[in-house]
């Protein structure tokens, strides 16, 4: 395969930041180039929902094969939208709600968020908060209990993609039970298999037979899983666990890859390798071109020097695409 073929195809793995509140010619460059899959906007691209949607339109219109264009619009403390008419109280606050009021408000919200051009929202968090010293979770999550956690759950995440929006489901395998910000470093889980099964897994599971076309994994050391390596970048718990044994088909994406817990301890190459073995489909880099550009060079080396088949590229761009013209995605 020619290099700039090869480019591309790990381009589309690639879900980048923007640098802020407005294009600029380097983000343009790297998506005219198809370099870049996907954008996420954070706090500093979001003020203005006007601007954000003027923003996404030109950048969509540059894309060779679309983007996914992705934000935290959980509720409560994780929102990047702070105009009104896009708020939503905390996953914690809503869980008490009736069924109806918990459908209504996220639908509205997600309407809005495909009229701006948002097509990804971050959420649901399906996380069970067992630990009450998780200082990352806690109010974020449905509740304590994983049948709570996902009857909840379920019902927002269809009211998102009733809404035209794909609901991304977080932190396979579960980041409740942590007493570590993974932001900050690397937490680790050492729960038995049953217990996980019956806990952390539980909400994955009934995700994946729901139909979920997007998971985002969990900077995390579950050691009865894989001891060694953090969930993110773990072939044991990705290829292994969510893919074969719970039979997961649809795209798996990174949780920040700028994240300390990762960043601090793997190079773009390692992390690059250990992506693309696990089966993870899209690497994740909230903030800095650097990164985005770094990961995109490193994933193209592990293909020119045999590293790791390029069937296993192929893959993962495979089911981002699938998903894109599922969802009309790069239809200009």
């Amino acid at each position: 395969m020619r290099v700039a073929e090869l480019e591309k195809l790990a381009g589309q793995m690639i879900f980048c930041g923007i640098a802020g509140e407005d294009t600029d010619p380097q983000i343009r460059e790297m998506v005219e180039s198809g370099r870049v899959g996907g954008l996420v906007l954070m706090g500093r691209n979001s003020k203005n929902s006007d601007r954000v949607q003027n923003m996404v339109e030109r950048l969509q219109a540059r894309s060779p094969h679309g983007l996914f264009v992705g934000i935290d619009q959980e509720g409560g403390r994780v929102m990047r939208l702070r105009e009104d008419r896009f708020l939503l109280p905390s996953a914690r606050e809503m869980a008490a709600w009736p069924e109806k009021e918990l459908f209504e408000q996220p639908y509205l919200v997600a309407q809005r968020m495909n009229e701006i051009g948002i097509n990804v929202n971050f959420a649901p968090v399906i996380d069970v908060d067992s630990n009450p010293a998780n200082p990352v979770i806690g109010d974020r999550s449905f509740g304590n209990n994983a049948d709570e956690v996902w009857r909840c759950a379920a019902i927002y995440a269809d009211a998102v993609r009733r809404g035209r929006v794909l609901p991304c489901f977080k932190h396979f395998p579960g980041h409740g039970d942590t007493d570590r910000d993974s932001h900050l470093e690397l937490p680790f889980v050492r729960h038995d298999a049953q217990r996980l099964s019956a806990v952390e897994l539980a909400p994955f599971a009934a995700a994946v037979a729901w139909g979920a076309e997007m998971i985002m994994t969990a900077h995390v050391v579950f050691e009865t899983l894989d001891p060694e390596y953090p969930a993110t970048l773990s072939e044991k718990i990705i290829s292994g666990l969510l893919r074969e044994r719970m039979g997961y088909k649809g795209i798996v994406i990174s949780d920040d890859l700028e994240m300390k817990a990762v960043a601090e301890r793997y190079d773009s190459d390692e992390i690059a390798f250990r992506l693309l073995s696990a089966g993870v489909d899209m690497a994740l880099c909230c903030n800095s071109y650097e990164t985005a550009l770094n990961l995109h060079r490193a994933l193209v080396r592990q293909i020119e020097k045999g590293r790791v088949p390029l069937e296993y590229m192929e893959r993962s761009v495979a089911r981002i695409r699938k998903v894109k013209e599922k969802w009309r995605i790069g239809v200009h």
